[in-house]
């Protein structure tokens, strides 16, 4: 289902209903569904700067990972 046909399906179904509660409570689960603008910030900028640190090559590999967080968790029991 694309966008504008799942748009026009909800704008059906929310103009048939007459019910204020249920209306209510859909604008309450959309309203509820939604980031607000300063977490959506957020993750653009954690997501840019990520990309970044990819780009400058600032990254390991997943074996390299594995090991390192073996090497940790080796590091905590033993503390």
């Amino acid at each position: 289902m694309t966008t504008a046909a799942l748009k026009k399906k909800i704008k059906a179904l929310v103009d048939k209903e007459t019910n204020d509660r249920k209306l209510d409570n859909v604008l309450a689960m959309f309203e509820a569904t939604g980031m607000s603008a300063l977490d959506r910030k957020a993750i653009e900028e954690a997501v840019a700067a990520s990309e970044a640190d990819y780009r400058a090559g600032r990254f390991v590999s997943v074996t390299e990972a594995r090991k390192r967080s073996k090497q940790t968790l080796k590091r905590k029991r033993a503390a």
